[in-house]
């Protein structure tokens, strides 16, 4: 079977069935000590992954393999109740381009990000979309934004929401991150547009 076909599949599957330890910090651990873990060794995704470690080919970075984990810790850390996470499956089931645009999605922007705090953050936008907090396209956004945000702005936004003092770089930063409007008669006048909001909200609140 094509690796990439069996990485989705799988990834699919470690979606709908909370089977990774949430209690376990992806981000620092060592590659070795998920695959030595008795437990998780025998999950399909972990399976499969050290597969790729093996032969050597798909994935080059370990990085990228804790970005995945960083995500679905996140993702199932939302508690997603049964009747959404089996409705979305039925999407899934019933528009394979669907499934295939969404997964390929997840799995690429994991891929790029630098920072796995943004990992953390798409678990979360994931699901409040598959809750139906947020529709398709507003996730699409979301995405777009979170590929682009420099974690500087990241910060800001959640300090200008706080109503915490940010400093000149940070407002520089925030407002070049697309989550700010207008609010006055010069650029630096602004407040944090309905993006911005719906950005905290789903993606970075508590």
């Amino acid at each position: 079977m094509n690796i990439i076909k069996k990485l989705k599949e799988d990834f699919e599957l470690a979606i709908f069935e909370k089977e990774i330890d949430v209690l376990i910090d992806y981000a620092n651990i060592a590659i070795e000590e998920i695959f030595s873990n008795e437990i998780m060794k025998n999950i399909p995704i972990v399976k499969t992954i050290y597969s790729f470690v093996k032969i050597n080919i798909a994935i080059r970075e370990r990085s990228f393999i804790r970005k995945l984990f960083v995500f679905l810790k996140s993702l199932h850390e939302e508690n997603i109740n049964i009747e959404s996470l089996n409705k979305f499956k039925k999407k899934f089931e019933e528009n394979p381009k669907f499934k295939e645009k969404v997964l390929e999605n997840i799995l690429v922007l994991n891929e790029r990000f630098y920072e796995y705090e943004k990992s953390a953050i798409l678990g979360k936008l994931f699901s409040s979309l598959i809750k139906e907090d947020i529709s398709f396209n507003r996730y699409l956004e979301m995405c777009s934004v979170l590929d682009s945000i420099h974690p500087i702005a990241l910060k800001a936004l959640e300090k200008q929401i706080n109503n915490d003092s940010i400093t000149d770089d940070e407002k520089a930063m925030l407002i070049s991150s697309g989550l700010t409007k207008e609010d006055g008669y010069v650029e630096t006048d602004y407040k944090i547009n309905t993006l911005g909001n719906d950005f905290f909200n789903f993606g970075i609140k508590k």
